[in-house]
């Protein structure tokens, strides 16, 4: 059974869901008659969540401020408390999104980002190192989730995969930036389109996109390289430069925000489980498309991992 660890930026999010039928007499902006208000623990914690569902053993591990006390109860239940470690780093503020989505064209309407993305501590880092030593094993799959909102500093990511060499761990990562050297030598990138745009652009790859993929995975050294498309499915290349793609499957979108989470998932379990990368891959794309069609509550479930 391999021992999974989750690392990354703790986001907590905040769905407000409700009608708009009027304008405000006050000013001119829609007036929203709130009918349902959905607390989630999001960001890195979602694959947390995923492999947890799978019926897999977990760990979370993620940096919040002193504020989280108060925020603590409205957003873990005491089921999603087991296996998480919380490193509450005085004054730094935990990420809390809101959004306000109206429900009759589940557009969005507004969001209030409230966070500090600032780099943490040298403490909270020696914190999480510490952490790692004691769990970290040849059967863990280190899973680096970074939504660039300072948990994952350049320093940390560094001591990780060394950390992993040293114990013959694999290390799994989405990350949010395209200074992606940090992460030389992993196991599995995984940057959705946006983001591979970003860093083609950094590293000047070139112009023809199963090219570009070659060149990041012989730049950094990475056994995998899946790139998430949206509408044109999931690319993947291994470190013989082998490649293969999987189209999307269509579907009544609901909620984007988290489904790459869910695919770096179960990609993790699927191979932890002995499927090879082609039926990972294509697990994880079928239950992305499940994810963006229910929303934000909605984690992978072993019926949905067998079909």
């Amino acid at each position: 059974m391999k021992n999974f660890i989750v690392l990354g930026d703790l986001i907590l999010d905040r769905f407000i869901y409700g009608d708009i039928t009027r304008i405000s007499p006050e000013a001119p902006v829609p007036v929203l008659d709130v009918r349902e208000v959905i607390n989630s623990c999001g960001g890195a914690f979602n694959v947390h969540a995923h492999i947890e569902n799978l019926q897999h053993n977990s760990t979370f591990i993620s940096v919040v401020g002193n504020d989280f006390e108060k925020l603590r109860d409205d957003f873990f239940s005491e089921k999603t408390k087991d296996n998480i470690r919380l490193i509450v780093q005085n004054g730094r503020k935990t990420s809390l999104k809101t959004r306000i989505i109206a429900l009759y064209n589940h557009n969005h309407q507004i969001r209030f980002d409230d966070e500090d993305s600032s780099d943490i501590s040298a403490e909270s880092e020696s914190a999480i190192i510490e952490l790692l030593k004691k769990m970290v094993n040849p059967d863990s799959f280190i899973i680096l989730n970074d939504y660039n909102k300072g948990v994952i500093t350049y320093n940390l990511a560094q001591k990780v995969v060394q950390l992993a060499k040293q114990a013959n761990a694999k290390v799994f990562v989405d990350s949010k930036r395209d200074d992606v050297q940090r992460f030389n030598s992993v196991f599995l990138l995984k940057p959705n389109k946006h983001e591979f745009n970003m860093i083609k652009l950094r590293y000047n790859l070139s112009s023809e996109f199963p090219e570009e993929c070659k060149e990041l995975v012989k730049l950094l050294n990475l056994q995998y390289l899946v790139v998430t498309l949206g509408d044109n499915g999931i690319f993947c290349c291994n470190a013989a430069l082998e490649c293969f793609s999987v189209p999307s499957i269509k579907t009544r979108v609901k909620e984007l925000s988290g489904a790459g989470d869910s695919v770096l998932a179960v990609i993790a379990v699927a191979l932890a489980t002995g499927s090879d990368i082609k039926r990972s891959v294509k697990i994880a794309n079928n239950i992305a498309a499940k994810f963006v069609s229910i929303g934000p509550t909605y984690r992978a479930d072993i019926a949905d991992f067998n079909e």
